[in-house]
């Protein structure tokens, strides 16, 4: 119907015969017209909608800009990886440090076009003075797109000379002794009361020990801890009830 009106209007017009114009010819080349620009908005409509949960504006998340973003304790400092999700491109990268998820300051600065039109871009950092023994929050600003990524939570440590720290100490719910083991090899541990008996015996092979104080009354503790059957590190601690 649609092509038919149009040739009929066409060829009308161009002949210069107005008068042979049905009000029917033309409200069938309109109705039609009205009808596929309709279904062209409601395309448009349907195509926004389904792209909305990927696009952020302003200072918000913009976590799909990102296809990882992760960061984790290295000895004595933290180590920051991220990849920006191919096709994103921009000009410089702020990453951003907080101690209390609410100010953040600046930390370091990744100059020049960032990002690659096709494909992903991988980026590391590391932060060589993290804030110790407690939590410490990253995100990722992508300057010139004035977009941010989503937060994560690196607990950093900071190990004493011998790889190792009680915290807190002295201690009275949570006992925690926190040492590097990034290769997670298996940890044997005991602990002592102050007459040299076995209170705690346990292994693990993370980076962290918690000690049951359940089994313990005020006092001071003493404990070791091994790796393949050899001593590796020793302390005390107090705790109380």
């Amino acid at each position: 119907m649609l092509y038919q009106s149009k040739l009929l209007i066409r060829s009308l017009v161009t002949n210069n015969d107005l008068s042979k114009i049905t009000l029917t010819n033309s409200l069938n080349f309109c109705y039609v017209v009205m009808a596929a620009l309709q279904s062209i908005k409601f395309l448009c409509v349907v195509l926004v909608a389904s792209a909305l949960p990927f696009l952020t504006f302003g200072s918000g998340p913009a976590d799909t800009l990102f296809t990882f973003f992760s960061g984790s304790q290295a000895s004595q400092s933290v180590l920051i990886s991220f990849t920006i999700r191919g096709g994103v491109t921009c000009q410089g990268i702020q990453i951003m440090r907080s101690i209390d998820k609410i100010n953040y300051v600046q930390v370091h600065e990744i100059q020049g076009v960032c990002g690659n039109p096709t494909f992903d871009e991988s980026y590391n950092w590391t932060d060589e003075s993290p804030a110790p023994n407690q939590y410490n929050y990253y995100k990722i600003d992508l300057g010139s797109l004035g977009l941010s990524s989503g937060v994560i939570t690196v607990k950093y440590i900071g190990y004493n000379s011998d790889g190792f720290h009680m915290f807190p100490n002295p201690c009275s719910e949570a006992c925690n002794i926190y040492f590097s083991n990034s290769s997670r090899s298996l940890h044997q541990y005991i602990i002592y009361d102050s007459l040299g008996r076995v209170i705690i015996t346990g292994e693990t092979d993370s980076d962290e020990i918690q000690i049951d104080s359940n089994n313990l009354n005020s006092g001071i503790f003493r404990f070791v801890v091994y790796v393949n059957s050899e001593p590796r590190f020793n302390g005390k601690f107090v705790y109380l009830e």
